[in-house]
C-alpha cells in the first residue's frame, strides 16, 4: 500500500494501491472527524454493492473545537472563483 506521510494513499472512491482493499477514516487523511469517516464507509458500502460514487472532502462539515464552535462548510470564496 502507498503511503502518503502518516496516511495511506487514496484515491476518490477511497481504493489504496492494492486492489480490493479501500481506506477510510483517519487512516485515509484529514480531516480526521467521526462523520468524514461515517460518509467514506457509506459511499465504500455502496461502491462495493455496485454504485457509483465518488468522495468530495468539501461536502464534509469542517469544525474547530473552541468555545463558541466554529463550522464551515462547502467551498471558500477562493476555491469558488478558482484560485487557491
Amino acid at each position: 500500500m502507498d503511503a502518503a506521510g502518516r496516511f495511506i494513499r487514496i484515491d476518490r472512491r477511497c481504493r489504496t494501491s492494492v486492489p480490493g482493499v479501500y481506506a477510510i477514516g483517519d487512516v485515509a487523511g484529514e480531516p480526521m472527524l467521526a462523520h468524514k469517516a461515517s460518509a467514506e464507509g457509506e459511499m465504500v458500502a455502496e461502491i462495493i454493492a455496485g454504485h457509483e460514487r465518488e468522495f468530495d472532502k468539501v461536502a464534509i462539515p469542517a469544525i474547530v473545537f473552541t468555545e463558541p464552535e466554529i463550522i464551515s462548510v462547502g467551498l471558500t470564496p477562493q476555491r469558488g472563483r478558482g484560485t487557491r
